[in-house]
Order: C-alpha cells, then structure tokens, then sequence
C-alpha cells in the first residue's frame, strides 16, 4: 500500500512540474521572419532597366522569404512616383523588422520586365533605406 502512495505521489508531482508555463520565447528567435506595419523603417524601391530609369508597380510582402504564387498574395502595392531629383520610386512606411519580398513589373517596348528580391529589415541596416531594383 505504501508503495501504491508514493507511485502516485510521485506520477501526482511529475505532472504537476511538466504542466508549467511555456517559456516566452527569446528575441532572438522570436517571430523569425516577422514583418508588417507599426514600426518605425522606410523603404523606398527605386527601378531600372539598364541604367535607365524605370516607372513600374512594385509589390511588397510580409513576412516572406519566397515568391508568393501571385500578385494578389502581396500587402502592398504602389505605382512609383517621379519627385523632383528623384527617378521612379515607390515609398514603404512604418515597416517592422524582418524579412520581405519584393516584385516589380514595368514594361519596355510592349515587352514585361520583372524584378525580384528578398531583403531583411534589421536593427543593422539604416531605418529609412533605399533600394534599387533592375528590371530584366
């Protein structure tokens, strides 16, 4: 009988110590490849074909390392704006630290021309950045 109670006392604590709390995860490995809006960096896509400078529509996904299947996968899309002393560019505010995608699409001579890049927004790089992307 004596053993019967210290079996149970003893499977009775094991359970009790296994159904603890999970740890929060670190920063270093939490939300991996996070992204989104609500933080503080910029983003600003220049394009190009050549050396020529480019007006396209440049597509923006969250959270991404890979080529969503399709442009309506994408959170953000812009036509790129000419401001004075500035070629063809799109803006991408407030953007949070992780990694993204980044498609662009332009036409030149009734041919489609496409770009495509992963970048990691990272406490390393400057909070407001600026990319160029090469049409082909």
């Amino acid at each position: 009988m004596i053993f019967k109670s210290i079996l149970f006392y003893f499977v009775l604590a094991m359970f009790i110590l296994s159904c603890g709390k999970d740890k929060e995860p670190t920063p270093n490995n939490q939300n991996a490849i996070a992204g989104g809006t609500g933080g503080s960096n910029h983003l600003v896509v220049f394009t190009r074909r050549d050396k020529a400078q480019m007006a396209s529509r440049v597509w923006l996904k969250y959270a991404a390392k890979l080529k969503p299947a399709d442009t309506s996968f994408y959170n953000e899309v812009y036509a790129t704006m000419t401001e004075p002393g500035y070629g063809p560019h799109a803006h991408f505010n407030g953007l949070k630290l992780g990694f993204y995608y980044l498609h662009a699409e332009g036409t030149y001579n009734g041919n489609l021309l496409l770009a495509d890049s992963t970048i990691e927004i990272s406490s390393k790089v400057p909070s407001s950045w600026d990319i160029t992307l090469t049409l082909k």
